[in-house]
């Protein structure tokens, strides 16, 4: 069985928002409110320790509210399998004012993912052709 084994060292439950949510909700573990100045990055605890099953990976990844309301991300972070330190997350304010973190507020997700099993690379010279192609940014969106 995949068991996520969670050490909790901050007051607030690891969760998911609803039962459909992929994202267990990552909180601000600081003791009084900070403040993201316009163009800065912060390193916020999250008071959370995880021990990941064999073939599950997981991503630090930003909540789409904060992104579009304020204008704040997180930047993605990788969780790798063998490690057992607290996680943080860096949230960088691109907006034109301060962002206030309270004590507790959703700062970030973590979001568990399947490691391909057996996966093997091979160096080509050239790539099969798509309908795609090299198109990105926006070209699948037209």
């Amino acid at each position: 069985m995949n068991t996520l084994r969670i050490k909790n060292e901050s007051p607030w439950p690891l969760s998911r928002a609803t039962d459909g949510s992929i994202g267990y909700d990552l909180r601000a573990c600081i003791e009084t409110e900070r403040y993201v100045q316009p163009g800065q990055r912060w390193k916020i605890d999250t008071g959370i320790r995880i021990s990941l099953p064999p073939g599950i990976g997981a991503l630090v990844q930003p909540r789409s509210g904060m992104a579009l309301h304020h204008g704040v991300i997180c930047a993605t972070g990788v969780i790798d399998l063998d490690y057992r330190g607290r996680i943080a997350a860096i949230l960088i304010n691109y907006s034109t004012e301060s962002f206030k973190v309270n004590p507790g507020d959703r700062i970030a997700q973590l979001v568990p993912i399947l490691i391909p099993d057996g996966l093997d690379m091979l160096e080509v010279e050239e790539l099969e052709g798509t309908e795609r192609g090299e198109s990105g940014f926006g070209s699948t969106g037209r």
